[in-house]
């Protein structure tokens, strides 16, 4: 349990150490089993960690689930944000490095996007009081030493993706996680 936001919500962590960019694909693969309408999914990390490409692996695994092209992934540095239209949902890949403030924040309508979809965030430390006390998953990755290409820190926020992370946890030990694990 943690105090978020003025309450007591209930966390639950989970620490990956993954070797190469496929390992850390098939994690963000696998977490997109587990995505659902209304979802915030915030990323930390510092430039160059890798937080645009496993929003893109997920982004790609979710367009060939649900029958969808899509030509390119860009980062939405520049843009702030990028939506992806899958016909029944709505992904919404948000960059917030660039957004100084939480009223810039709040004209950027994320909430509206949260409700027709799900916002995947980058840069969350920007706009993480917008979602205090909520459900969220938050995922910090960092440079690895030794054999190890990156750490992944999953932190589930809430009841229901305390539950999905435990399920994702499962799901990464029974599938063919030994591949890449460190």
């Amino acid at each position: 349990m943690a105090f978020d936001g003025g309450q007591v919500i209930h966390t639950r962590t989970h620490r990956w150490s993954k070797r190469g960019q496929e390992a850390c694909a098939r994690l963000a693969h696998v977490l997109s089993l587990f995505l659902r309408q209304g979802d915030v999914v915030g990323l930390y990390g510092v430039l160059g960690v890798g937080k645009t490409y496993f929003v893109r692996s997920m982004l790609l695994r979710l367009a060939a689930h649900y029958g969808v092209v899509l030509d390119a992934v860009p980062s939405p540095s520049y843009a702030l944000m990028q939506c992806y239209d899958m016909g029944m949902l709505s992904l919404w890949h948000v960059d917030l490095y660039r957004v100084e403030s939480v009223r810039a924040l709040e004209a950027l309508g994320l909430e509206e996007c949260r409700q027709g979809g799900i916002c995947l965030i980058e840069w969350f430390e920007h706009g993480k009081e917008l979602f205090a006390g909520e459900e969220r998953l938050e995922i910090t990755l960092s440079f690895a030493d030794g054999d190890c290409d990156r750490h992944i820190v999953m932190t589930a926020f809430g009841d229901d993706w305390v539950g999905r992370l435990g399920a994702i946890e499962e799901k990464m030990r029974e599938d063919d996680g030994s591949k890449g694990v460190c």
